[in-house]
């Protein structure tokens, strides 16, 4: 329901968590996976036991798989929208 609301009608706290668009933004998502990520580390594991503990084989293959997904969404939600301007 909060997705309908006018932005004057409704305060931010009112909008649950899993209905606040800002928190699916890919931009957002990255920033919080790098962030557990940076805990890991920062409490001794290596990337090579991040990239086991989020299945992955190797450290390579993770940090891969990290640069591409976003970029590749990002280019996904760019051309979509460019697209809706036509």
């Amino acid at each position: 329901f909060a997705l309908w609301c006018k932005a004057e009608d409704k305060e931010e706290n009112d909008v649950p968590k899993e209905e606040d668009l800002s928190v699916h933004r890919v931009m957002k998502i990255k920033e919080r996976i790098f962030q557990l990520i940076t805990e890991r580390l920062s409490q001794g594991m290596s990337m090579d036991d991040v990239a086991e503990m989020c299945g992955y084989p190797s450290r390579d293959e993770f940090e891969l798989v990290l640069k591409t997904y976003f970029v590749t969404i990002h280019n996904i939600e760019a051309r979509l929208r460019k697209n809706d301007n036509k």
